[in-house]
Order: structure tokens, then C-alpha cells, then sequence
């Protein structure tokens, strides 16, 4: 587990180091009396090839999308505008083409794999209805299940997902019941979790009427910017309060389901637990074991420690925001009923 947890900071060092050297090389040459001829042929390829084929080859492959990639040479496109001298620029009119030629070769690719996703709506809409049937979970979550389920969605799906099941919860949740069984446990009624959010929102609405004034006598873009960023946030926590409310932690006859809010979650089947148990770690976790560990605490004014540790005979997957995922081998978790959690769990996995 260690050594896969420090491949890929080495790729991320070995990228880095090569980037930096190729960045520094094309900066420094410019600075010669005389700059050697063809160069800025050599400083494109470099910035907008070379580059973005290392950031594929160490990052993105099998991790990302495409459309990731087409980022990395729009900022080494940037780059050229700044290290290279305008003068040098100027002898290449072609350019300022460059940009919208891999851009639009990119927006291809994106279509092709639009139109495959295009052609599974209908099986994708099958399957969500399915789920509901089965489980009768709400609908950014069967539609994310029946998606992972069906297909093997790109970054930019997933990150609509997470937008979907944003705004799903903040704005279009408010009459829905929770999802209660008779195996459902609840993280936050014994917390200060709700006043908390409360209070959050109620400063960033004070906070963003006057800076929003403030900053728009000194610069109108950015305070536009600062506001709608700040309405986000709070479209974000409403969301977090409503996925608190509706997503109890639930036991079904085959899975533990535990939800954070909106922004994560993790399913685990009944026969990937090893054993739950009293916690008794430390207050603060080593920072190699949070890395493998799913914290399912409410948020509250004073951190509190977990008062339960389920073990997995297995790692298992935990899905973030926007797409990312974590290995996880324990979960540690803060109930309000932990001995009737704790009871029903090891019912579950012991028959």
C-alpha cells in the first residue's frame, strides 16, 4: 500500500524536475546575445509537445480526460506568450492559430466520446429506474451508480455529477424524506453540525453585500468573480445540510452505505468488514493512516474523536468530489446511537 501510495508522488517529482529544466532552458536562451536560429520552432514543440506528452505519459493516462490534456497545452501556449520574445513571435504568423487548431482537434475527440455516451442514454435511463425500484435512493446517486455500473465515464462527466448532485440537493431536495429503515443511523442530530452551516452562510451573505461594494469601485471583474464564487459556496452548504438530512447511514441485507452530505460516500459490501469495534487510536491520526481511512464525522464546532472503527478485509473504493476516489482499509465513524449501530452491523456480518 505504501509503495503504491509513493509511486505516484515520484512520477509527480520526476514531471515536475523535467518541466521545470525544459521551462528554464527556453527562458534562459533568450537571454543570449544572439539567440540561435530556429528556436522558437524548438520552443513550441517543447511547450506545447514535449510538455503535455510528459504530463500524459506521468499524470493523465488511465487518471483523466483528454480534455485534461488539452488544459495543459492551452497553459504551455501561455507560457510561449511569455517566454518567448514578442519579436521571435512575430516571424511565425501561424502562431496564433496554434491554440484554436489543437483546441478544436480536441473538441472532436470530446464529441466522438459524446455521441458513444449519447448512444447509452437509453440503457443508463433503464438502470436508474431499476435502482430505484431496488433501493430507493435519489437520483443523482442511481445515476451516478448506473453510469459507473454501464460505462466508464471521462473526468468532465464525473464532474457534472457532482454539479448535478449539488444543485439536486440545494435546491430541489427541500420535500423529500430521509431514506429511513429500520437499519438507518444519523451522524448529526447530536452535533452542533446545522448551526455550524448556519452560521457559515449567514457570514459569507454579510461578507459578500459589503466586499462586493468595496471591490467594485477598485476592479468591477473581480468583485463580480468573488460574488459568484461566494454564492456558489453557498449553494454547496445547503447541499451539505440537505445531505446530511436525507442520507442516513443505512445497513441493507448485502452493504453498509455512508454518505458525508453530498460530497462523499463510500458502499461497502457486508463481506468486505472485517470486524467494528471501539475506537481507541489517537485524537489525531498519523498522516500515512488518514490517507487510508474514511473519516465519517459530521462537522462541528469542536472536533471530536470517532467513536467506532470498521475494519475491511479488503481496500475498498471511496468516491470524492468531482470524480476522485481514495483507497480506503478502515472507516472511522461517529453515530448518534453508536451501540445500536454497532449491534445491527455485526448482526449483519456475522449471519
Amino acid at each position: 500500500m505504501v509503495g503504491a501510495i509513493q509511486k505516484p508522488k515520484k512520477k509527480w517529482r520526476l514531471f515536475l524536475s523535467l518541466t521545470t529544466l525544459i521551462l528554464l532552458c527556453n527562458f534562459f536562451v533568450y537571454r543570449l546575445e544572439e539567440v540561435p536560429e530556429g528556436m522558437v520552432i524548438g520552443s513550441i514543440v517543447d511547450l506545447m509537445i514535449v510538455i503535455p506528452l510528459l504530463a500524459y505519459f506521468f499524470i493523465i493516462r488511465r487518471r483523466h480526460s483528454f480534455k485534461t490534456l488539452s488544459l495543459v497545452i492551452a497553459a504551455g501556449y501561455g507560457a510561449a506568450w511569455i517566454i518567448v520574445p514578442n519579436d521571435h513571435l512575430s516571424s511565425l504568423p501561424f502562431f496564433k492559430y496554434l491554440l484554436f487548431a489543437a483546441e478544436g482537434a480536441f473538441l472532436l475527440l470530446e464529441l466522438y466520446i459524446a455521441f458513444h455516451i449519447i448512444k447509452r442514454i437509453p440503457k443508463l435511463w433503464t438502470y436508474t429506474k431499476e435502482l430505484k425500484a431496488v433501493d430507493g435512493d435519489f437520483f443523482p446517486h442511481r445515476l451516478e451508480t448506473a453510469i459507473q455500473e454501464n460505462m466508464s465515464a471521462p473526468l468532465f462527466i464525473k464532474i457534472y455529477l457532482t454539479e448535478l448532485s449539488l444543485f439536486y440537493y440545494s435546491l430541489f431536495s427541500w420535500k423529500k424524506k430521509a431514506l429511513v429503515t429500520k437499519d438507518s443511523f444519523t451522524l448529526h442530530h447530536k452535533t452542533s453540525t446545522m448551526a455550524l452551516y448556519i452560521m457559515v452562510i449567514h457570514a459569507i451573505l454579510l461578507e459578500s453585500v459589503g466586499l462586493h461594494f468595496l471591490l467594485h469601485q477598485w476592479n468591477p471583474i473581480v468583485s463580480w468573480i468573488l460574488l459568484i464564487l461566494n454564492i456558489y459556496t453557498v449553494f454547496f452548504i445547503l447541499a451539505q445540510i440537505q445531505g446530511f438530512r436525507l442520507n442516513p447511514v443505512r445497513i441493507t441485507e448485502d452493504q453498509l452505505i455512508i454518505r458525508i452530505g453530498f460530497a462523499s460516500r463510500i458502499n461497502i459490501p457486508l463481506k468486505a468488514i472485517k470486524s467494528v469495534k471501539e475506537y481507541e487510536g489517537p485524537e489525531k491520526m498519523e498522516k500515512e493512516k488518514a490517507k487510508t481511512t474514511f473519516q465519517a464525522i459530521a462537522p462541528d464546532f469542536i472536533e471530536e474523536k470517532p467513536q467506532l472503527e470498521i475494519l475491511l478485509n479488503e481496500p475498498q473504493k471511496a468516491y470524492l468530489l468531482y470524480g476522485l476516489t481514495k483507497s480506503v482499509s478502515q472507516i472511522h465513524i461517529r453515530l448518534d446511537d453508536p451501540s445500536a449501530f454497532k449491534l445491527a452491523l455485526t448482526r449483519k456480518i456475522t449471519t
